[in-house]
């Protein structure tokens, strides 16, 4: 399954949305995996020190919270 990836950067007066595809996404839960992941990497690329990652998804961000994997993740985080 196809699927769009997206998320918004805020900081500073600045407002930037963000999109990017992802092809062979398994599940909804994969997806939001991904998005943070790209918005992580494009923080990274800005130098960004410090953010805050905001997610409906509770399982996705207990997992990252406790460092616990989810079999449904494997390799994306």
């Amino acid at each position: 399954m196809n699927q769009g990836l997206g998320w918004t950067l805020e900081g500073q007066n600045r407002v930037s949305s963000h999109y990017s595809p992802a092809h062979h996404v398994s599940s909804p839960l994969v997806a939001e995996g991904l998005a943070i992941r790209e918005a992580i990497s494009k923080c990274r690329d800005q130098g960004l020190a410090k953010i805050r990652v905001e997610s409906n998804s509770a399982v996705l961000i207990k997992a990252i919270q406790t460092s616990s994997s989810l079999a449904g993740l494997c390799g994306i985080l």
